[in-house]
């Protein structure tokens, strides 16, 4: 009987092997996603994360399928009551406390939801899953009812820019009336509310 002969495998046909499996697995990172979470800047270390952070900032960059949030949402932002300018000159914005939003999407499904105290509101898919476009007013129980303009076409967030209820200039309208805000509504205009 005849002795056998180990199976030779050339090196260069392994380091083929090894290029040919690095170039079929795909790649997991978005690099325009990844631009659009760095654009947002960091945390205001004096607002936890949660439910009041990063007022007036496109929520689902973040807390879309993409991530990097753990929490989804179909819909979400920010509504403020006005753009306002203090004694001292600064401008700023105050969240909506209470302010009610009002969606309807492309076939007619309606869903409201209310905005927290810094006018932060949010919706999962579990709970409304819209199809695009979607239409959206902005109201406070039974006195003030605003319509967007513009449709809602493809993102979640509205917000290119603010989205204020009233145009008038009393920012103490806005503030909590219990008193129970954790962190304060009136936010600093400065390009990116609730950013340092």
């Amino acid at each position: 009987m005849a002795a056998r002969r180990p199976l030779r495998v050339p090196f260069s046909g392994l380091l083929l092997a090894g290029i040919a499996a690095a170039v079929v697995v795909p790649s997991c990172s978005d690099p325009v996603h990844d631009q659009e979470v760095a654009a947002l800047g960091p945390e205001d270390p004096s607002i936890p994360k949660g439910e009041y952070h990063r007022a007036g900032q496109p929520c689902t960059v973040c807390h879309g399928p993409e991530g990097p949030a753990q929490t989804t949402f179909s819909v979400a932002g920010t509504i403020f009551w006005n753009p306002y300018e203090g004694t001292t000159g600064a401008t700023g914005v105050t969240g909506a406390n209470g302010a009610i939003v009002s969606l309807v999407d492309s076939y007619g499904s309606q869903y409201q939801i209310q905005a927290n105290c810094v006018g932060n509101f949010w919706v999962s898919p579990a709970l409304y899953n819209p199809s695009f476009p979607m239409l959206a007013a902005i109201g406070i129980q039974g006195e003030t009812n605003t319509s967007m303009f513009t449709q809602i076409s493809r993102s979640g967030s509205c917000a290119v820019g603010h989205v204020y209820l009233t145009t008038t200039n009393e920012p103490a309208a806005a503030v909590s009336e219990d008193g129970n805000c954790p962190v304060d509504p009136n936010l600093a205009d400065e390009g990116s509310p609730g950013v340092p």
